[in-house]
């Protein structure tokens, strides 16, 4: 009875206001999701293709810094790009779904990818709970489930933690990036993690600063494996 009274309410809903491109705000169509069809053909044209590249301009980012096995972004980071608007709804106009529509993109060509078989575990780059209670939940965890919609491992959210809380990077120098970024998570269980290959998942990469210190917690674990994937990339 219960699902019936939703779905009368969503049929209800979708009449009233009907859904509409999250970019263009055209209404969409039956067989369109968040973006309508123009906009997803706009979107291509801010494709990376780097999970299909071993060596790109992510995973240069890491060398000599953090031991990697793969590294990609899916997206680039353009100013005023389709891409910049679907993670401003994600991070701050409390639209999680983009998330895990972003996130589902994702994990159809990585799981087509040679370069990221074998996963073990998919692990979201943690939130300060602090963060987690403005925002009320974690963006790269709703990335994280649309990744596992396709790549069928476990997402552990509760070994690798953020345990100091900072403002906002996005007004800050590289430098500062860095400094803010030391220490500030912690490896709760290592032993989970031995021998284990971990998808480390974020929204944006720019300088690196944030997944090098995930990472050098992460190899806390023994024998870790550590491949790493965004939405987007600051390059």
């Amino acid at each position: 009875m219960i699902n019936k009274i939703r779905y009368f309410f969503s049929i209800l809903t979708s009449l009233i206001s009907p859904p509409r491109c999250r970019f263009c705000n055209d209404t969409l169509l039956d067989e369109e999701s968040f973006v309508c069809f123009d906009c997803q053909i706009k979107l291509q044209n801010e494709r990376t293709y780097f999970e299909t590249i071993a060596h790109n301009k992510i995973s240069n980012l890491f060398w000599g810094i953090l031991p990697i096995h793969n590294a990609c972004c899916f997206f680039y980071f353009e100013k005023q790009g389709i891409i910049q608007h679907l993670i401003h709804l994600l991070k701050y106009k409390h639209q999680p779904e983009i998330g895990i529509f972003l996130g589902e993109i994702m994990g159809k060509e990585l799981a087509a990818s040679p370069l990221y078989q074998n996963i073990d575990y998919i692990i979201p780059v943690p939130i300060h709970h602090k963060r987690r209670k403005e925002r009320s939940y974690n963006q790269t965890e709703k990335i994280a489930i649309g990744i596992q919609k396709h790549i069928q491992k476990p997402i552990i959210k509760n070994n690798l933690i953020r345990t100091i809380y900072r403002e906002s990077q996005t007004t800050l120098t590289n430098r500062q990036r860095w400094k803010n970024a030391r220490g500030i998570y912690n490896l709760l269980r290592p032993e989970q993690l031995k021998n284990k290959h971990i998808l480390l998942v974020d929204d944006v990469i720019t300088t690196g600063a944030t997944i090098t210190s995930c990472g050098k917690e992460l190899c806390k674990a023994n024998n870790i494996k550590i491949s790493i994937v965004s939405i987007a990339g600051g390059m």
